[in-house]
């Protein structure tokens, strides 16, 4: 049954007037939106958990691969590829350090 079904049968009922009715229907509405409010905060938290768990393991795998090259590299006799600034920028994100 639904908010304004309860609502309605409690005014014709006479339990309730018109004003008491609204602040019913005023309060649930009140209580709704605090409901869509926190649920939205707690998507947007978990959004950001996501985005920074993928940064996280997105480095992790840059510098595996950097790591992998520069072996490479030595085993060559070749001079190690420089790391570009924009890797950098991505670990500064990542790890709160200050980018080149």
């Amino acid at each position: 049954m639904s908010l304004l079904s309860v609502v309605f049968q409690i005014f014709v009922s006479g339990e309730a007037t018109d004003a008491e009715a609204k602040e019913i229907i005023e309060k649930h509405q009140r209580e709704l939106q605090e409901a869509l409010d926190k649920f939205d905060i707690s998507k947007r938290r978990q959004l950001g958990d996501l985005e920074r768990k993928l940064a996280e393991k997105r480095a992790e795998r840059e510098n595996k691969l950097r790591a992998k090259h520069e072996q490479e590299a030595l085993r060559a006799g070749i001079p190690a590829p420089q790391p570009s600034k924009s890797l950098h920028r991505n670990l500064a994100s990542v790890k709160g350090i200050a980018p080149l």
